[in-house]
């Protein structure tokens, strides 16, 4: 996903929120920018996993 969604207010804030309360976010990996053809534009990989329900700190 594009490094912005991880920072935007709005709905996309009420969806992260969701997410970490609900404990299924392991990690998230910051992907250099150039990585995809074509494009300059930074990225994200968020690490679900729907079963965990940890509630620990997600790793960066």
């Amino acid at each position: 996903m594009p490094m912005g969604v991880l920072f935007r207010g709005g709905p996309e804030k009420e969806i992260r929120q969701r997410l970490i309360d609900l404990g299924v976010i392991e990690g998230v990996i910051a992907l250099p920018s150039l990585l995809q053809p074509y494009t300059g534009i930074k990225t994200a990989l968020l690490l679900c996993n729907k079963t965990s329900r940890n509630h620990a700190k997600v790793k960066f």
